[in-house]
């Protein structure tokens, strides 16, 4: 899938979810883009790699992943969740961060993209130390290809 496939494939679902739940659609768009490798690995309809805790009780897939552990990524088996559509993915993925303590300070910032998706790192939502570097990058590159209003 290309950048403009993935694009294509996933605006109204990031619009949507911007609208309905008040987050930022290209943040959204763009953490869907770094999780899926634009689109190229999700499966189990697994747009946002949400991990399935013990509160989960819809579908699961036990993958492979690599977290930032003690200062070097390591590669983990992992429980996540998994969807009959991306779509399904998109709207768990905004229930997820409105419903969640840990993510309500980043709704604060829903307008200043760098302080929001800092926020959701803060919040436990990343493990990688350049998550944020690589979400703004991303956005850099929708919004030069896409204007997105919800």
């Amino acid at each position: 899938m290309t950048q403009e496939q993935f694009i294509q494939a996933t605006k109204q679902a990031a619009l949507n979810v911007a609208g309905k739940y008040g987050l930022n659609p290209y943040v959204t768009m763009a953490q869907s883009a770094l999780e899926t490798g634009w689109g190229k690995s999700a499966p189990g309809n697994m747009y946002f790699g949400i991990k399935a805790s013990s509160t989960w009780s819809g579908k699961t897939q036990l993958l492979w992943t690599k977290e930032f552990i003690n200062g070097k990524y390591t590669s983990v088996q992992a429980l996540f969740r998994a969807y009959n559509t991306p779509e399904e993915s998109f709207e768990d993925y905004a229930k997820l961060i409105t419903s969640k303590s840990w993510f309500k300070k980043a709704l604060q910032y829903v307008d200043n993209e760098l302080q929001y998706i800092t926020e959701i790192q803060k919040g436990g939502y990343a493990t990688d130390p350049e998550y944020i570097t690589k979400i703004m990058n991303i956005v850099a590159t929708l919004k030069k290809k896409l204007i997105l209003k919800p």
